[in-house]
């Protein structure tokens, strides 16, 4: 068990046919800034994905963007979401801490009508 912690992951996923889902550690000497990356793809690529730090990780989820919107899971934590005008083709982030975990979700532009800020704050809840 590299991390020595247990990951929870979400049980809901996005309401869209992925063709696989594949993870990978990215191992640090510094243990804390190590991320698991899980990968949902389908046939036009990679639209949704989450990537999970520790929480003593030297990523500051909440000073990313001063301009996310804020949720409020039902555990009470907050989440943001950080989205980009489409033209850009940047990832949509939404971003929250559970559990002794950090979680960004990447969301693709293309797929932002379905898996909607509402969606990752029910989605985000999913975990456990």
């Amino acid at each position: 068990m590299y991390f020595k912690h247990e990951i929870q992951l979400p049980v809901q996923i996005p309401p869209i046919p992925f063709i696989h889902v594949v993870g990978r550690l990215n191992k640090h000497e510094d243990r804390n800034n190590s991320t698991l990356e899980i990968e949902y793809i389908n046939q036009n690529g990679s639209p949704y994905g989450i990537t999970i730090f520790p929480e003593k990780s030297k990523v500051q989820l909440d000073e990313l963007d001063s301009s996310a919107q804020i949720f409020t899971l039902k555990d009470g934590s907050k989440a943001g979401y950080i989205t980009k005008p489409p033209h850009f083709k940047v990832i949509n982030h939404f971003y929250f801490e559970k559990n002794g975990w950090q979680y960004l979700f990447r969301v693709h532009p293309e797929v932002s009508n379905v898996i909607s800020p509402e969606l990752l704050v029910k989605i985000a809840d999913s975990i456990k």
